[in-house]
């Protein structure tokens, strides 16, 4: 039942108590309205704080996205970047190798590009060890090695070699490096090399692929 006069006058109550609980209800009421107004006006500055602080958090989110596909990115540019400097210093380091054992064969008294590509071509390269200044370590024993693997090709004055082709073992046509490559006895097939030289020289194949063309 609502608080009315009307209601309070049917409960027998005189009309000046019954205007007395009015006016103490109403108190009442405009009590608690105004206490309903100032926490609304607490609330509104706190939604407001939510609404901004969603917004923060969705530009946090999108920069957090923007940080991981850029590392994403910089491991993978720095992967290949170090794969790329891993393959240059790899092949500098083979080109020095390769520098260092030629200029060692000329030491040795094996003469002419032809031959020394060859060899070159031959030489396990990367198990050969450069020294600071350069050279090549245990020179020495590298040298002596050249002298006893390779001593047909070393010359003391200015030679020329026959005009004849060792042939392949079952005969016929000049010998192709497979040939070369399947004879076993070391001698035999360091003659071979010496007597097929312009296999061996990348310029000569190149022309002749692109005769071939």
């Amino acid at each position: 039942m609502a608080l009315t006069r009307a209601a309070l006058k049917k409960l027998g109550i005189e009309e000046d108590a019954v205007e007395a609980i009015i006016q103490m209800h109403a108190e009442t009421v405009d009590a608690l309205k105004g206490k309903v107004t100032a926490l609304q006006g607490e609330l509104d500055p706190l939604k407001e704080s939510s609404g901004e602080i969603g917004k923060l958090r969705e530009k946090l989110d999108t920069l957090q996205s923007a940080l991981e596909e850029s590392k994403s990115s910089y491991d993978t540019l720095k992967s290949d970047f170090d794969s790329y400097k891993s393959e240059t210093s790899a092949r500098e380091t083979r080109q020095a190798k390769e520098k260092a054992y030629r200029e060692l064969l000329r030491s040795v008294g094996i003469k002419g590009e032809k031959r020394l590509d060859a060899i070159s071509r031959l030489a396990d390269l990367d198990a050969l060890e450069l020294a600071e200044d350069g050279t090549l370590k245990n020179a020495d024993q590298l040298k002596a090695d050249a002298k006893s693997d390779w001593g047909e090709f070393i010359t003391t004055s200015e030679q020329h070699g026959a005009d004849t082709k060792t042939p392949p073992a079952g005969g016929g046509s000049a010998m192709t490096k497979a040939d070369i490559a399947a004879i076993k006895d070391p001698s035999a097939r360091r003659a071979a090399i010496a007597a097929n030289l312009e296999l061996f020289d990348a310029k000569a194949a190149q022309s002749s692929a692109e005769k071939g063309d």
